[in-house]
């Protein structure tokens, strides 16, 4: 597939998002409320929050999927690290190879240098996202 960007979330993106966001809590059987969705809306659009999101959208701007994540201080590595809360692609989507459309996308300036939590040593990797191949930003990167 081509044309697939990976973009900071943004306004128009909020329908897409909640649609994507419900299938991620249904797909863990997570119940989950509008008013929970609108709250964490609003902290992806707050600047001063400190959860961020991305949507990786089409050529056509359809909204393929989403990845939530958290910058945090690495005191001992005098660095920031990224934790990554959610990372969903729509069902839809899934096998429509997006992995490689990302792998010369340019890393977000908040997201340059950071490292693997402790917490995710040992996750579980899905099955859409196996197969997928590291963006030349990303190798490197502590574990």
């Amino acid at each position: 597939m081509t044309g697939i960007r990976i973009l900071p979330a943004a306004p128009r993106h909020r329908a897409a998002w909640d649609g994507l966001y419900a299938g991620y809590a249904a797909f863990y059987r997570v119940a989950q409320t509008l008013a929970m969705r609108d709250t964490v809306w609003g902290w992806i659009m707050d600047p001063a929050h400190e959860v961020k999101a991305f949507v990786a959208e089409d050529a056509a701007g359809r909204a393929l999927g989403l990845a939530h994540y958290r910058p945090f201080a690495r005191p001992l590595a005098a660095g920031v690290g990224g934790y990554l809360d959610d990372l969903f692609v729509a069902p839809e989507a899934r096998g429509m190879q997006v992995a490689p459309e990302a792998r010369g996308m340019q890393v977000a300036p908040e997201a340059r240098g950071m490292q693997v939590s402790p917490e995710a040593r040992g996750m579980q990797v899905s099955p859409e996202a196996r197969g997928m191949q590291v963006s030349p930003e990303a190798r490197g990167m502590q574990v």
